[in-house]
C-alpha cells in the first residue's frame, strides 16, 4: 500500500489550541507521491473559542468575514468526509502521516478542533507521525548545507529556495510547504549522494 501523507495548514484565531480556535484549514492529500486532492476549507470559531484580533490580522481576515464562514461542526463533518475518499477508517493499516511546517501547532490545533466539534476518532484517519520539512531544514543548517537561516519561519525559509506563495492563507501554506519538503529532501540526498 503506497505511503499516504495528509498535509495541513491552519489559520487561528490564536496561538493556544485549547482557548483559541481555527478559521481556515488548507487540505492536501497525497499518495505514493502524487498529490491526489487539496481544498481549502473556512469556518467559523467555535462559540467558546477566544478570537484575538491581532491573530486574524495575521491572515487578512476580519470578523465580518468568520461571520460568513460555514458552522465548525459542519466543517469537521466535511473535512472527515473528504479523506473518507481516501482513507478507510477501518482498516488500521490505512492511516496517513500529518504533513505540515512546525507539525506540533497545526497538530494541536486541529486535534482540538475535532474535538470541539464532538469528534474523537481523527485517528482513524491519522497515524500521528509527522512529516515536518521544518526538521529538515534545521538539519541541512547544522550540516553546512544550507547557510543558517536569519529565522525559520515559512516564509523565510521559502524564501532561501525561491518557493513563491502568499503567506497566511491556509491552502497557500500547505502548498509552499509540501514543495519546501521535497525540496530539501532533494537537497540532502544529492549532498549524501555526492560524498559517497
Amino acid at each position: 500500500m503506497p505511503e499516504k501523507i495528509v498535509w495541513i495548514d491552519t489559520e487561528t484565531t490564536g496561538l493556544d489550541a485549547k482557548v483559541n480556535g481555527i478559521h481556515q484549514i488548507g487540505m492536501l492529500v497525497e499518495i505514493g507521491g502524487n498529490l491526489v486532492f487539496q481544498k481549502e476549507y473556512r469556518m467559523q470559531p467555535f462559540p467558546d473559542d477566544v478570537v484575538e484580533p491581532k491573530a486574524l490580522k495575521v491572515s487578512g481576515t476580519t470578523e465580518e468575514d468568520l461571520l460568513s464562514y460555514q458552522d465548525p461542526h459542519l466543517a469537521v463533518k466535511n473535512i472527515l468526509a473528504d479523506l473518507s475518499h481516501f482513507i478507510n477508517k477501518f482498516d488500521k493499516a490505512d492511516k496517513a502521516f500529518f504533513g505540515a511546517y512546525n507539525s506540533n501547532f497545526d497538530m494541536s490545533f486541529i486535534f482540538e478542533f475535532f474535538k470541539k466539534g464532538g469528534e474523537k476518532y481523527l485517528g482513524s484517519f491519522l497515524n500521528w507521525k509527522c512529516v515536518d520539512p521544518r526538521y529538515l531544514v534545521s538539519f541541512a543548517e547544522y550540516e553546512g548545507i544550507i547557510p543558517k537561516l536569519r529565522n525559520n519561519k515559512l516564509g523565510t525559509v521559502c524564501e532561501y529556495f525561491n518557493i513563491i506563495f502568499d503567506a497566511h492563507t491556509a491552502l497557500d501554506d500547505i502548498l509552499a510547504t509540501r514543495e519546501l519538503y521535497y525540496t530539501v529532501s532533494r537537497l540532502i540526498k544529492d549532498h549524501y549522494a555526492k560524498r559517497t
